[in-house]
C-alpha cells in the first residue's frame, strides 16, 4: 500500500459567504522513501494538500488516507497523536520557539511524546544535530544564527520523532539560493539515512529540479501525473 493515497479529494472553504474550492477532485498515491514536490502558483492548493496530508485539516469529501489510516475520521486528540508519531514538519518561517536553544528547540517534540527516556532522547538529538552540521551550535539561541542555519535546525527537529513522513511547505522560501540547495541536500540526506518520505512545497523551478517526483498543481487540480527526474544534479 502507497504511504500516501488521496482518493477523488475535494476541499472547500468558506470565504465571507462564498464557497472556495482549494482542491478538486484529487487523486495522488506516494510511496514509500521518495523525494516529491508539490509546485504551482500561489493560491494552486499546494499548502492546503499538505495541510490535508498532515492532519491539520479535514477534506470537504474524498479520503485521505495516511500509513493506512483514513486520517479524516480521527478526532482531535486522536490526530494529534498521530502526528507525533508519523509525521515531521518543516516551515518556511522556521517556526523556532525563540526562548529555547538549538538544543531544546529539537528536543521539543519528543518531550510532548513523553515516552522516550532521557538517555534515547539525548542520543537522538545530539546525532541529528551532528548530522545537519549544527552540533556545535547547540547552545546558541534562534537570535545568535542564521536562516540557513535555523532550517538545519527546524530539519533536525523534524526527524526528532523518527516520523515516516516531513511534510515541508516552502522550506526554502526564505533562503539565499546556495543556502536552499545546501538545506535540500542535507533533507536527501536524511532520506537515504533514514528512510524517510519528504514531501515539499516551492515556487523555485531550480529547487524543483531536486525531487524524484513532481506534482504540477493549477487552481485545485494535478495538471501532471508526476515525474520521475532523471538527470536531479548533484551538489
Amino acid at each position: 500500500m502507497s504511504l500516501i493515497h488521496l482518493q477523488e479529494v475535494t476541499k472547500t472553504y468558506n470565504t465571507a459567504g462564498v464557497p472556495v474550492a482549494a482542491l478538486k477532485n484529487l487523486s495522488l498515491s506516494i510511496e514509500r522513501q521518495t523525494f516529491v514536490s508539490f509546485i504551482g502558483p500561489s493560491g494552486s492548493g499546494k499548502s492546503t494538500l499538505l495541510n490535508l496530508i498532515g492532519t491539520l485539516d479535514k477534506p470537504t469529501g474524498g479520503k485521505v488516507l495516511v500509513d493506512g489510516v483514513d486520517v479524516a475520521t480521527l478526532n482531535r486528540s486522536d490526530a494529534a497523536a498521530f502526528r507525533g508519531n508519523t509525521i515531521g514538519f518543516v516551515f518556511q518561517n522556521f517556526n523556532l520557539i525563540p526562548v529555547l536553544n538549538v538544543y531544546e528547540n529539537v528536543e521539543y517534540p519528543l518531550l510532548m511524546l513523553k515516552h522516550v527516556p532521557v538517555k534515547e532522547r539525548r542520543e537522538r538529538i545530539l546525532n541529528l544535530l551532528d548530522k545537519v552540521g549544527m552540533l556545535d551550535q547547540k547552545d546558541k539561541y534562534p537570535n545568535q544564527i542564521s536562516g540557513g542555519q535555523k532550517q538545519r535546525v527546524a530539519v533536525a527537529r523534524a526527524l526528532v520523532t523518527n516520523p515516516k513522513i516531513v511534510l515541508a511547505d516552502e522550506p526554502t522560501a526564505n533562503l539565499d539560493h546556495a543556502t536552499a540547495f545546501k538545506v535540500i541536500s542535507i533533507m536527501h540526506e536524511m532520506q537515504k539515512t533514514f528512510g524517510t518520505t519528504f514531501v515539499f512545497s516551492t515556487h523555485d523551478p531550480k529547487i524543483v529540479g531536486e525531487a524524484e517526483l513532481i506534482y504540477t498543481l493549477e487552481d485545485g487540480f494535478i495538471i501532471n501525473n508526476g515525474r520521475k527526474e532523471q538527470n536531479r544534479s548533484t551538489r
